[in-house]
């Protein structure tokens, strides 16, 4: 369709229109700037087709990542890449005490599982008792004389400290009704210190309250002639004013929990660390730390290393515990410590590890591990279950014939990926049909649009390189053995469609139900192997649809066309050209605008140069007809 018109700032209001001359400066105009307005119509006719190219990438992207899904997912019921999904055999249960799942060399048949008596364990070196210090005051604050107690609780009239439980921070201030419920007496089995530290505790439950069982969040006590603060299961910290919190006997940042973060010579402990280093080994891993280490400095390294072993500190029991990785009976925590005592001193307490112990099939069991394998079926225990008169039954069934389908719909989804990319490569484009202009389509049904445009989109990635190659990398590859010496797809039924069905794939069905009948193993190794179809095949996809990482190191398509809620959606080669195609456009419309200006001021002073002469001649006339 040839260009006619496109968008113009032109208007008659620019000038005098022929008023004087008779000529249309509209037409005139129009047509002395119809190059520039051919060059913006031609500009905006690109950036058209840069968004429907972007379009059509981000279908195949849609169409290569739901095909990823399908088959290369972890988490999908059809993961080709799993060789546990083409094991020829399918174990299955129904008590939620073990998961089994059968190897490819599995049995078929029932195994009777007649009870799980105990559960592998590991062994643990724990704390013997809370590490931290009591949250305890000091200086003989709270003695049992009548005149010290009522003197501090006038002292402490209108002051407040700030007390922090598990987060949550009360202000607990001391009024005169405090002061005058400590000094006017005590109960006949309390001393004047009681007394105190029972108001203390009202105060410490109006703020914080009780469990639902009644029991105070946080407990007021006295540790000789101080008070004490502890809480159940919580961390206490306190803050506020210094001086009232020394006139208590405590300061600023004292707690009944360690911190991790602070540094082991800065630890209030229940058992002191000796020494300036602490030297050690665990499971023949050496650690050295000092004085100036932290509790978490400690256990990030003993976590990283090759000891076998999780350090972990608990704030709610208040004790550090080592856990072996490997489960069971024995000697899996072997510590030798060398200098200082923060193995001896922290870690005092041992648990054995625990054997599984279970009875399949009426022999007795014991593994280390709560996971094994025994007879080619893997079992996984949760829980201790089942006895002689209630066993579990696990059935271990032949699974070859599950397997046609997924694999009949695998080459269906693949033929339909693979008859998509191909054809938009080879698709060849109408060059009659070209984007229409604003006009054009105003001239169009809605109907005739969509048909127009529908043509025009026509091979709008003709010979593209890129679904070129992805297309030629996913045919040649579908021919290769999986390991080698292994089979190829063509050994098990499924070959080429011909050369004339871009790439596609067809299935005898067959010898394929007769293959995996017989070559369970080597159609695993086929497909699953670390040259197998799935694994090949999956590269290729996520070479062309990887979004992870930065512009540059992304997919193919991706850093083409980039995908829509993504960061993608803007940075990718397409919006780059289409930004810079816009400001093309913008341009050369200033630069028509300009050229329309011009060619008015020029008619314009045309228009106004005859008015003048036409005057200049009426006059001559009408003088030379006075004289005559």
């Amino acid at each position: 369709m040839a260009v006619t018109s496109t968008t113009s700032t032109a208007s008659s209001s620019k000038g005098f229109s022929g008023l004087v001359s008779g000529m249309n400066t509209d037409d005139l105009v129009a047509k002395l700037t119809l190059a520039s307005k051919n060059k913006i119509f031609k500009e905006q006719q690109n950036s058209q087709k840069l968004q429907w190219k972007q379009d059509a990438y981000r279908d195949v992207t849609a169409s290569l990542t739901a095909f990823k899904k399908s088959y290369f997912d972890p988490l999908s019921t059809t993961n080709f890449k799993s060789a546990s999904f083409f094991n020829a055999f399918r174990a299955s249960t129904t008590s939620d005490a073990v998961k089994v799942t059968a190897s490819s060399a599995a049995m078929p048949g029932t195994i009777t599982l007649d009870k799980i008596s105990q559960l592998a364990t590991a062994q643990k070196l724990s704390s013997g008792s809370a590490i931290s210090k009591a949250l305890i005051g000091s200086g003989d604050k709270l003695t049992e004389s009548e005149t010290d107690i009522k003197a501090l609780a006038t002292s402490l009239i209108g002051k407040s400290i700030s007390v922090n439980l598990d987060g949550k921070s009360r202000a607990i201030s001391f009024d005169q009704i405090f002061s005058d419920a400590v000094t006017s007496g005590k109960g006949a089995d309390e001393t004047w210190a009681d007394s105190f530290m029972d108001e203390v505790q009202t105060l410490l439950d109006k703020s914080f309250g009780k469990s639902s069982t009644g029991i105070s969040l946080i407990n007021a006590g006295l540790s000789g002639n101080n008070l004490a603060l502890n809480s159940i299961s919580g961390k206490i910290s306190l803050s506020g004013d210094a001086d009232t919190l020394t006139k208590l006997g405590f300061i600023a940042g004292q707690s009944n929990k360690i911190s991790t973060l602070s540094t082991l010579k800065d630890l209030s402990l229940n058992s002191s660390l000796l020494g300036e280093n602490f030297n050690f080994s665990i499971n023949s891993v050496d650690f050295n730390f000092s004085k100036d280490d932290s509790i978490d400095k400690v256990i990030t390294a003993i976590n990283t290393s090759n000891a076998g072993v999780i350090l972990s500190y608990s704030s709610t029991t208040d004790k550090l515990t080592m856990t072996a990785k490997e489960l069971g009976s024995g000697d899996n925590i072997n510590i030798l410590e060398t200098t200082g005592n923060f193995t001896t001193a922290l870690l005092n307490q041992a648990t054995a590890g625990k054997n599984a112990e279970l009875t399949v099939n009426g022999i007795e069991v014991s593994k280390n591990s709560n996971t094994f394998l025994m007879d080619g079926t893997s079992f996984e225990l949760f829980k201790t279950a089942a006895t002689s008169t209630d066993p579990i039954t696990i059935n271990v069934t032949e699974n070859s014939s599950t397997l046609f389908a997924p694999i009949v719909k695998f080459v269906s989804d693949y033929n339909t990926l693979i008859d998509k990319i191909s054809s938009l490569a080879k698709e060849r484009p109408l060059r009659d049909y070209q984007p229409l202009s604003d006009e054009q389509k105003s001239a169009m049904t809605e109907d005739q649009v969509k048909e127009w445009e529908k043509k025009a989109k026509t091979g709008i990635l003709a010979s593209d390189p890129t679904l070129t190659n992805i297309a030629g990398k996913l045919k040649s590859m579908l021919y290769e053995p999986g390991v080698t010496g292994g089979i190829a797809l063509y050994n098990i039924g499924i070959t080429s469609a011909g050369w004339q069905q871009n790439g596609k794939l067809q299935i005898d069905e067959t010898i394929l139900r007769e293959s995996l009948a017989s070559k369970g193993a080597e159609i695993k190794d086929l497909f699953t192997a670390s040259g197998g179809i799935a694994t090949k095949m999956d590269a290729i996809v996520t070479g062309a649809i990887e979004t992870k990482g930065v512009q540059g190191s992304r997919g193919t398509l991706i850093e083409i066309a980039g995908i829509p809620l993504h960061s993608s959606d803007t940075q990718n080669n397409i919006t780059k050209a289409m930004t810079l195609s816009a400001k093309a456009i913008a341009l050369l419309n200033t630069r028509l605008s300009s050229e329309e200006t011009r060619y008015w001021s020029q008619f314009s002073a045309m228009e106004s140069a005859i008015s003048k002469m036409n005057s200049q001649s009426a006059m001559l006339t009408q003088q030379f007809s006075s004289s005559g």
